[in-house]
Order: C-alpha cells, then structure tokens, then sequence
C-alpha cells in the first residue's frame, strides 16, 4: 500500500490508477525520470466541429501504448453512463470495425489515441475514412510507456468535458440503490461451495483427449469412469515408500532450467518426503549436470536419494562418486547395430499433439 497525497478518488479511480501506471514505471524503467510529462499538454484535438452532447457511441481506435488508456476510456464511459465504446487496435478496425459508420455513424465518433510509434498509421487509417465522420484525438508526443501516461491524464480531460455536456460528475454519477447491492454482494461463500464440488470427469476427458463429456459415447464413459473409481480407491489403499520424479518439466521449470538450484517450493516438498523415509529417486535424460543441484539433499539424505542419469543408463545413490568419463567411449558394439536398424525402420518420427482447453 503507497499513501498519495490526493486521497481517496471518487466514483471513478483517476488519482489512484496514475500512481499506479507511474509506479509500474519506476519499477520496470528505474532510470528514466517522469519530468518529461510535466510540460506535456493536457489537451485534445477535435476535427469537424464536434458538439460533444451529440456524440453518444465512441468507436476507440488505439496502437500499443495507447491499449490500457482505452479500456480505462470504456471503464470510465460506461461506469458513468456518458455513452457507448468500442474498442479496436488500428489494425482490427481495418478488418470490419468501421462498417459501423457505414450503417449507424449518426451519433457516433472516432476517438483515436495515439503516440510517436502509431502516428503514421493512425493518420493513414483516419484519411481512408469518409471525411465527414467526427473524430477526436488524443496525441501524445512521449514514446513509450511514458506516452501511455501522458494518454491517460489526457483522457480524464475529455472524460470531465463529455461528463459536463451531459449534466453527469464522473466522480459523483449518481449510483442507484441497486448498484450498491450489486458492489458489496459477497460471492465468497459461492467460492468455497464451488471449491468442494470436485470435477471427476477430468481425469476421463483427459484420458480420451476430448473436451466435453458429450463427445464420448455413454458406454466408453462408464467403463472409464468404473476404471478411475477403481484407481482412485487403490491409490487410496496403498502405503507408498518410494516415488520417482522426472526432472525436466516436472521438478524443474525452464526458468530453472541453467539454474544448479531448485524452486524453494520443491526443495522444501523434497525434503519433507524424505524427512518422512519415502525413497526418492530422481529419473532424467541429463547426466552430471543435475549433480550441483542435489548435492545439499545427497549429503543429508545418502540413503533416501537415488538418480537415475541418462534416462536410467547410470543409476547413483546419494553421494556416490560416478566415473563420467567412462561414459564418453560410446555405445557397445551390439547398441550401435541395434540404433542403426531402428533408424532404418523408421528414420523420422513426428509427434502431433492437440492442446486441450483444460491444460
């Protein structure tokens, strides 16, 4: 929590959302300063002799650093009921957005936002357009994030003008009893009833890659289902004193990867296995490299921790001392005859997978 000198905001977050964006941008830009937005103008350009009050559907046009400006634009319009907006990159307005203007461009106008990066092509999209369509612009001449900020002070000046033409404070609207109801409904006991229905289907959508269950015919859910309830109970009925983990993808993220530590996380899951006498045994296509990262956990636990290296080539416990070197000479002579027939079966394998909803 940072205390800001303005206080509390009214209906609609304006203070508070610009030390937001300010400090996102200390934390990711420490050394650029924030000087350049006091001298930048808190202005906007009106072309064709827009009256505001006639104004009531606001089609956003934006480019990368003008994005997060227009979706607080829709928040603020539509929260304080000064009109309508659609939200388009300048891109996707090019795709079909515009034929709005072509068949209810009464009452509607073109609010463009824009920074150094995006001018060009903001300018290009508004001259293609019909030249009687009114539009307004937001411009910043700040690149980058900067822009963004110096946009969305901008914005709040335009916002303040369409909330005076239509009689409405943005920051005092007038929120009926309903409104009240709505904000403060407590949803957190909807949660945890939610939180206690378990989902038992998963497990079969995944076992026959499906997304719903109304693409699996009724008897081939039963048997599966039949299937898991029997696993599941054995599972449940089973003492385990042993478990063996994968290493890459599954003890290992990729930030981790080139790391010689683990996640603090799985180090302490680890241990806590070990520390109860469950033997664990770490399988992986990798050789020495991994040695680093173990090394703490070999020490304390030789007798609980075993490896597998070079997917199970080379099996270790604790600390032993392994001879890498012998491991360099290659693969015997029946290996190699028996590698060189498989590539003759098949030479090239590919592995399509399609990405369920659910992972």
């Amino acid at each position: 929590n940072i205390d800001i000198p303005t206080g509390k905001d009214g209906f609609l977050a304006t203070n508070s959302l610009v030390a937001l964006y300010c400090i996102l941008f200390k934390c990711f830009y420490r050394k650029h300063s924030l000087a350049p937005l006091w001298n930048s103008e808190r202005n906007y350009e009106l072309k064709n002799h827009i009256e505001l009050e006639s104004i009531q559907n606001f089609s956003v046009l934006y480019g990368r650093f003008g994005e997060p400006v227009a979706y607080d634009i829709e928040s603020k319009m539509s929260e304080a009921a000064l009109g309508t907006v659609q939200l388009a990159d300048f891109r996707n307005f090019g795709h079909g957005r515009h034929h709005w203007f072509a068949k209810r461009g009464e009452g509607s106008c073109l609010l463009v936002l824009t920074t150094p990066e995006d001018e060009e092509l903001a300018n290009k999209t508004i001259s293609l357009m019909p030249d009687d369509i009114p539009v307004i612009y937001l411009k910043s001449k700040l690149d980058g994030p900067l822009g963004s900020i110096d946009l969305l002070l901008k914005s709040f000046n335009l916002i303040q003008d369409v909330g005076e033409v239509r009689a409405i404070d943005p920051g005092r609207p007038g929120v009926p009893s309903y409104g009240s109801l709505l904000y403060n409904l407590n949803f957190a006991s909807i949660l945890k009833r939610s939180k206690k229905k378990v989902n038992n289907d998963f497990p079969i959508l995944e076992k026959c890659r499906v997304q719903s269950k109304s693409l699996i015919n009724d008897s081939q859910f039963a048997f599966y289902e039949k299937a898991l309830e029997k696993f599941v109970k054995r599972i449940n009925s089973t003492l385990f004193d042993g478990i063996v983990f994968d290493y890459d993808g599954t003890i290992c993220s990729k930030e981790y990867r080139w790391k010689n530590s683990l996640q603090e996380e799985i180090s302490t899951a680890l241990e806590n296995l070990l520390n109860h006498g469950i033997h664990v045994c770490i399988a992986t296509g990798r050789g020495r490299s991994i040695v680093p990262v173990f090394k703490k956990l070999a020490h304390k636990y030789p007798n609980l921790l075993s490896f597998a290296y070079y997917n199970g080539m080379v099996i270790s416990h604790g600390e032993e001392d392994i001879d890498w070197d012998s491991y360099k000479e290659g693969l015997d002579e029946n290996l190699s005859e028996i590698i060189a027939e498989l590539k003759k079966q098949s030479p090239y394998s590919i592995s399509l997978e399609k990405k369920m909803w659910f992972r």
